[in-house]
Protein backbone atom coordinates (compact mmCIF):
# COMPACT_ATOMS: atom_id res chain seq x y z
CA UNK A 1 0.00 0.00 0.00
CA UNK A 2 1.28 3.19 -0.74
CA UNK A 3 0.32 6.69 1.04
CA UNK A 4 -0.22 9.98 0.00
CA UNK A 5 0.09 13.09 2.63
CA UNK A 6 -1.26 16.11 1.11
CA UNK A 7 0.24 18.57 3.33
CA UNK A 8 0.79 22.22 1.11
CA UNK A 9 -1.78 24.48 2.47
CA UNK A 10 -1.27 27.45 4.49
CA UNK A 11 -3.35 27.07 7.55
CA UNK A 12 -5.03 30.40 7.04
CA UNK A 13 -7.32 30.15 9.97
CA UNK A 14 -4.92 28.64 12.41
CA UNK A 15 -2.22 31.42 11.40
CA UNK A 16 -4.62 33.95 12.25
CA UNK A 17 -5.96 33.10 15.47
CA UNK A 18 -2.98 31.14 17.19
CA UNK A 19 0.76 32.11 18.47
CA UNK A 20 1.39 29.81 15.33
CA UNK A 21 2.96 32.39 12.77
CA UNK A 22 3.26 31.28 9.16
CA UNK A 23 4.26 27.46 9.22
CA UNK A 24 2.18 24.97 7.49
CA UNK A 25 -0.23 22.95 9.88
CA UNK A 26 1.61 19.70 9.23
CA UNK A 27 3.99 21.28 11.67
CA UNK A 28 1.96 22.11 14.41
CA UNK A 29 3.05 20.54 17.35
CA UNK A 30 0.64 18.35 19.57
CA UNK A 31 2.30 15.64 21.70
CA UNK A 32 5.79 17.08 23.87
CA UNK A 33 6.87 18.92 20.68
CA UNK A 34 6.13 16.42 18.51
CA UNK A 35 4.25 17.54 15.13
CA UNK A 36 1.24 16.73 12.88
CA UNK A 37 3.43 14.98 10.08
CA UNK A 38 5.80 13.37 12.73
CA UNK A 39 3.22 11.26 14.72
CA UNK A 40 1.68 10.52 11.66
CA UNK A 41 4.48 9.26 9.90
CA UNK A 42 5.39 7.41 13.31
CA UNK A 43 1.72 5.21 13.53
CA UNK A 44 2.51 4.36 9.59
CA UNK A 45 5.85 3.01 10.43
CA UNK A 46 5.03 1.38 13.63
CA UNK A 47 2.49 -0.82 11.29
CA UNK A 48 4.69 -1.58 8.26
CA UNK A 49 2.29 -1.53 5.75
CA UNK A 50 3.51 1.08 3.69
CA UNK A 51 5.53 0.51 0.34
CA UNK A 52 5.75 4.41 -0.12
CA UNK A 53 4.64 7.94 1.74
CA UNK A 54 4.35 10.76 -0.93
CA UNK A 55 4.18 13.93 0.92
CA UNK A 56 2.50 16.77 -1.19
CA UNK A 57 3.86 20.28 -0.30
CA UNK A 58 3.51 23.81 -0.81
CA UNK A 59 3.55 26.62 1.34
CA UNK A 60 6.62 27.03 3.28
CA UNK A 61 8.07 23.53 1.27
CA UNK A 62 11.40 23.92 2.87
CA UNK A 63 10.62 24.11 6.48
CA UNK A 64 8.61 20.64 6.16
CA UNK A 65 11.27 18.98 3.82
CA UNK A 66 14.02 20.49 6.71
CA UNK A 67 11.96 19.14 9.32
CA UNK A 68 11.56 15.51 8.02
CA UNK A 69 15.29 15.58 6.85
CA UNK A 70 15.92 16.15 10.34
CA UNK A 71 13.86 13.39 11.89
CA UNK A 72 14.05 10.64 9.57
CA UNK A 73 17.38 11.41 7.57
CA UNK A 74 18.16 7.72 6.27
CA UNK A 75 13.96 6.67 5.32
CA UNK A 76 14.44 5.80 1.40
CA UNK A 77 10.47 5.56 1.18
CA UNK A 78 9.59 8.98 2.16
CA UNK A 79 9.26 11.18 -1.03
CA UNK A 80 8.73 15.16 -0.37
CA UNK A 81 7.24 16.46 -3.45
CA UNK A 82 6.84 20.45 -3.98
CA UNK A 83 3.53 21.67 -5.36
CA UNK A 84 4.21 25.22 -7.02
CA UNK A 85 0.26 25.38 -7.75
CA UNK A 86 -0.44 24.47 -4.16
CA UNK A 87 -2.75 27.88 -4.15
CA UNK A 88 -4.76 27.06 -7.07
CA UNK A 89 -6.40 24.06 -5.14
CA UNK A 90 -6.90 20.94 -3.65
CA UNK A 91 -6.99 18.62 -7.16
CA UNK A 92 -3.11 20.55 -7.77
CA UNK A 93 -2.01 18.55 -5.33
CA UNK A 94 -3.47 15.07 -5.26
CA UNK A 95 -2.52 15.03 -9.15
CA UNK A 96 1.40 15.94 -8.14
CA UNK A 97 0.98 13.26 -5.28
CA UNK A 98 -0.92 10.60 -7.52
CA UNK A 99 2.38 11.41 -10.38
CA UNK A 100 4.53 8.26 -9.34
CA UNK A 101 1.61 6.43 -8.60
CA UNK A 102 0.36 3.22 -11.06
CA UNK A 103 -3.54 2.48 -11.64
CA UNK A 104 -2.20 -1.16 -9.81
CA UNK A 105 -1.10 -0.08 -6.80
CA UNK A 106 -3.48 0.53 -3.70
CA UNK A 107 -3.50 4.31 -2.22
CA UNK A 108 -4.43 5.71 0.97
CA UNK A 109 -4.80 9.79 0.70
CA UNK A 110 -4.66 11.49 3.90
CA UNK A 111 -4.66 15.22 4.66
CA UNK A 112 -1.43 16.91 6.17
CA UNK A 113 -3.34 18.65 8.90
CA UNK A 114 -5.47 15.69 10.50
CA UNK A 115 -3.39 13.21 12.88
CA UNK A 116 -4.46 9.57 12.63
CA UNK A 117 -4.60 6.94 14.90
CA UNK A 118 -2.79 3.65 13.96
CA UNK A 119 -5.92 2.08 13.53
CA UNK A 120 -6.80 3.32 10.46
CA UNK A 121 -3.36 2.27 8.75
CA UNK A 122 -4.27 -0.80 9.91
CA UNK A 123 -7.51 -1.49 8.40
CA UNK A 124 -6.41 0.12 5.29
CA UNK A 125 -3.69 -2.38 5.13
CA UNK A 126 -5.91 -5.33 5.91
CA UNK A 127 -8.27 -3.99 2.91
CA UNK A 128 -5.10 -3.98 0.73
CA UNK A 129 -4.52 -7.29 1.81
CA UNK A 130 -8.10 -8.24 -0.09
CA UNK A 131 -7.40 -6.81 -3.38
CA UNK A 132 -10.65 -4.92 -3.43
CA UNK A 133 -11.73 -3.08 -6.50
CA UNK A 134 -12.74 -0.12 -4.14
CA UNK A 135 -12.97 3.58 -3.06
CA UNK A 136 -13.33 3.51 0.65
CA UNK A 137 -13.49 6.25 3.00
CA UNK A 138 -12.82 5.98 6.66
CA UNK A 139 -14.68 7.78 9.84
CA UNK A 140 -17.84 7.47 12.26
CA UNK A 141 -21.24 7.19 12.15
CA UNK A 142 -22.32 9.50 14.85
CA UNK A 143 -24.95 12.46 15.59
CA UNK A 144 -22.53 14.15 17.63
CA UNK A 145 -21.18 16.94 15.60
CA UNK A 146 -18.74 19.51 15.85
CA UNK A 147 -18.70 22.91 14.22
CA UNK A 148 -16.54 21.97 11.02
CA UNK A 149 -16.87 18.33 10.85
CA UNK A 150 -17.39 17.17 7.54
CA UNK A 151 -20.47 15.64 7.32
CA UNK A 152 -21.36 12.35 5.52
CA UNK A 153 -24.71 10.29 5.34
CA UNK A 154 -24.09 6.41 5.05
CA UNK A 155 -26.45 3.31 4.22
CA UNK A 156 -25.49 -0.08 4.48
CA UNK A 157 -21.86 0.50 4.38
CA UNK A 158 -22.13 2.94 1.67
CA UNK A 159 -21.39 7.33 1.03
CA UNK A 160 -24.06 8.70 -0.55
CA UNK A 161 -23.69 12.25 0.07
CA UNK A 162 -20.49 14.04 1.69
CA UNK A 163 -20.23 17.52 3.05
CA UNK A 164 -20.24 20.42 5.60
CA UNK A 165 -23.51 21.47 5.29
CA UNK A 166 -25.34 18.77 4.38
CA UNK A 167 -29.09 18.62 6.23
CA UNK A 168 -29.01 14.81 6.45
CA UNK A 169 -26.40 13.58 8.08
CA UNK A 170 -25.52 10.33 9.98
CA UNK A 171 -22.02 10.32 10.39
CA UNK A 172 -18.38 12.07 9.93
CA UNK A 173 -15.71 11.69 7.83
CA UNK A 174 -11.69 11.58 8.98
CA UNK A 175 -10.65 12.31 5.45
CA UNK A 176 -8.85 9.08 5.13
CA UNK A 177 -9.46 7.93 1.61
CA UNK A 178 -8.51 4.13 0.57
CA UNK A 179 -8.46 3.50 -3.12
CA UNK A 180 -7.46 -0.21 -4.78
CA UNK A 181 -7.87 -1.49 -8.27
CA UNK A 182 -10.69 -0.62 -10.30
CA UNK A 183 -11.54 2.14 -7.38
CA UNK A 184 -7.74 3.38 -8.29
CA UNK A 185 -8.83 3.67 -12.12
CA UNK A 186 -12.08 5.05 -11.01
CA UNK A 187 -10.54 8.01 -9.31
CA UNK A 188 -7.68 8.33 -11.64
CA UNK A 189 -10.26 9.10 -14.23
CA UNK A 190 -11.84 11.25 -12.41
CA UNK A 191 -9.43 13.58 -11.57
CA UNK A 192 -7.95 13.88 -14.75
CA UNK A 193 -10.81 15.67 -15.88
CA UNK A 194 -10.47 18.91 -16.85
CA UNK A 195 -14.05 19.83 -15.11
CA UNK A 196 -12.76 18.59 -11.46
CA UNK A 197 -11.23 22.00 -11.17
CA UNK A 198 -13.48 24.04 -10.16
CA UNK A 199 -14.03 20.89 -7.17
CA UNK A 200 -12.16 22.68 -3.97
CA UNK A 201 -11.56 19.70 -1.64
CA UNK A 202 -10.98 15.82 -2.12
CA UNK A 203 -14.23 15.15 -0.32
CA UNK A 204 -15.97 16.88 -3.27
CA UNK A 205 -13.83 14.86 -5.48
CA UNK A 206 -15.88 11.43 -3.47
CA UNK A 207 -18.92 13.25 -4.43
CA UNK A 208 -18.55 13.64 -7.85
CA UNK A 209 -17.45 10.08 -8.06
CA UNK A 210 -20.36 9.19 -6.19
CA UNK A 211 -23.11 10.70 -8.25
CA UNK A 212 -21.02 8.91 -11.35
CA UNK A 213 -22.89 5.79 -9.89
CA UNK A 214 -19.72 4.30 -8.63
CA UNK A 215 -20.54 3.33 -4.80
CA UNK A 216 -18.07 4.73 -2.12
CA UNK A 217 -17.74 2.12 0.59
CA UNK A 218 -17.59 3.42 4.19
CA UNK A 219 -15.63 1.92 7.48
CA UNK A 220 -16.89 3.37 10.49
CA UNK A 221 -14.04 3.09 12.86
CA UNK A 222 -16.19 2.95 16.46
CA UNK A 223 -15.02 6.28 17.37
CA UNK A 224 -13.28 9.39 16.17
CA UNK A 225 -9.88 8.09 16.18
CA UNK A 226 -8.33 10.68 14.18
CA UNK A 227 -7.88 14.98 15.14
CA UNK A 228 -8.33 17.36 12.19
CA UNK A 229 -6.48 20.70 13.09
CA UNK A 230 -8.41 23.58 11.52
CA UNK A 231 -8.73 25.99 14.74
CA UNK A 232 -7.25 26.74 17.78
CA UNK A 233 -10.49 25.31 19.32
CA UNK A 234 -9.12 22.05 17.40
CA UNK A 235 -5.91 22.25 18.62
CA UNK A 236 -6.79 22.85 22.10
CA UNK A 237 -8.94 19.45 22.27
CA UNK A 238 -5.71 17.43 20.40
CA UNK A 239 -3.77 19.16 22.88
CA UNK A 240 -5.81 17.82 25.95
CA UNK A 241 -6.06 14.34 24.40
CA UNK A 242 -2.94 13.37 23.93
CA UNK A 243 -2.14 14.98 28.01
CA UNK A 244 -4.43 12.27 29.25
CA UNK A 245 -3.39 9.31 27.00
Amino acid sequence: MKIIILAAGMGTRMNNVSKITQIPKCLVTLNNHRTIIELNLENIQSFGGAESINIVTGFKHNLVKEHLGNLFPNERNIKIIHNFNFQKGVIHSVLKGFESIKKKSSVLLLNGDTYFDKEIFVQASEIANQELDTITLFGHLTNEFYDDDMLINVIEKKMLNVGKDLKKANGVSSGAIFMSNGGLKKYFDTINLKSINILKTHHGILQFISESGFDIDFVDLGSRNWLEIDEQADLDRARRYFAIN
